[in-house]
């Protein structure tokens, strides 16, 4: 199987010339850092600065998280829970809403160019997303990228799916829905760990580099 990289902006031209070397009947696409921006940093700042944090590391990134950060967007646990188990493990006392605006810091809304990315990528090929996000994070995206996500194929959530990236239940899961071959189906994402696990189940790969 195949692993290639490019930037999100070319990503759309990488899958055409994938497709012209071998039969691709499926493409699954992420969503944050592939087609919606974010940034990491911005929450794990935000949780610091909540009153009563009792300085426990925050761990939170593209290939490394938090086992709660897991679980919740896994749909393990409710956004109540996701609350209390983070003020018992980082001391957090301020409100539950602030803690809950403080874990959607993250979230920075589509970027320019995605529509159109879109459109390119649903003009050929059945495309779907498969998006690692819990649902105070789909809460607030969703209604930013539902003109573009209505023109995919269809759209699987983690915390709905009750599936996560990079487990090999995720894709299978995707690919099982969809009918699809996993080696007739590309994925498109940011996450190494992600296309690692994805190349094992024979997926073709676009690994989207950020780095402008």
């Amino acid at each position: 199987m195949t692993i290639t990289e490019t930037h999100r902006r070319d990503m759309h031209t990488a899958v055409h010339d994938l497709s012209q070397r071998q039969p691709i009947d499926l493409v699954i696409c992420d969503l944050g850092g592939v087609l919606y921006d974010i940034d990491f940093q911005r929450t794990i700042e935000a949780m610091t600065l909540l009153d009563g944090y009792n300085g426990q590391p925050i761990t939170f990134g593209v290939n490394n998280q938090d086992e709660l950060f897991v679980a919740i967007d896994r749909g393990d646990i409710s956004e109540e829970m996701f609350v209390a188990e983070l003020r018992k493990k980082f001391g957090f006392s301020a409100s539950s809403s602030d803690i809950i605006k403080a874990w959607c810091a993250i979230l920075l809304g589509p970027f320019p160019e995605t529509p159109s990315i879109v459109d390119s990528l649903v003009q050929y090929h059945r495309t779907v997303l498969l998006s690692n996000i819990s649902e105070p994070h789909l809460a607030v995206a969703e209604p930013e990228c539902r003109d573009f996500l209505s023109r995919m194929s269809a759209t699987y959530f983690s915390c709905r799916l009750r599936q996560r990236k990079p487990d090999a239940s995720a894709f299978l899961a995707v690919t099982s829905a969809e009918g699809i071959d996993p080696h007739s189906t590309v994925l498109l994402d940011d996450s190494r760990a992600n296309i690692l696990a994805a190349v094992d189940l024979g997926i073709h790969c676009i690994w989207i580099r950020n780095d402008d």
